[in-house]
């Protein structure tokens, strides 16, 4: 075929190298859905980073407020001690209120109200997102 369309415009196959056109061609192929996804998300810009910087202050006030209810020795939730322990452990405290906070940012985001299991039971595997966020998770909070 590709010697039948060289023919067609007056070149032989010693006249063109083919590897060098089919890369580029590859290139220019898997450079057009990359520029019409930019395209499409350019106009989108500003609410991604507006919810981005909504999500880091969100993240800030959750970890401060654990942070001030653990110093405070306040009692935690069921759900919290069950994962997290009810207090955090000596080592990796830093680790541990990263992890913390994220759990309560899951259970935020997705209106988790399960007052035994910190994740709730497992989403759905068709919410991408949210399903590979609860397997994070609860990789993450297996050394609690």
């Amino acid at each position: 075929m590709h010697c039948t369309l060289l023919h067609a415009v007056g070149l032989g196959t010693d006249d063109v190298d083919m590897d060098a056109l089919l890369k580029e061609v590859g290139d220019y192929a898997r450079s057009v859905p990359l520029a019409a996804d930019r395209a499409a998300t350019a106009d989108k810009q500003p609410a991604i980073a507006a919810g981005q910087r909504a999500e880091q202050r969100l993240t800030l006030a959750l970890r401060s407020t654990l942070a001030d209810a653990v110093s405070n020795r306040l009692l935690l939730p069921a759900w919290f001690a069950t994962v997290l322990g009810p207090a955090p452990p000596a080592r990796d405290t830093e680790r541990w209120l990263e992890c913390a906070t994220r759990v309560l940012l899951y259970r935020l985001t997705y209106h988790v109200d399960d007052q035994v299991l910190a994740l709730g039971p497992c989403p759905d595997p068709e919410d991408e997102h949210q399903h590979q966020w609860w397997e994070e998770l609860t990789t993450e909070l297996r050394p609690w």
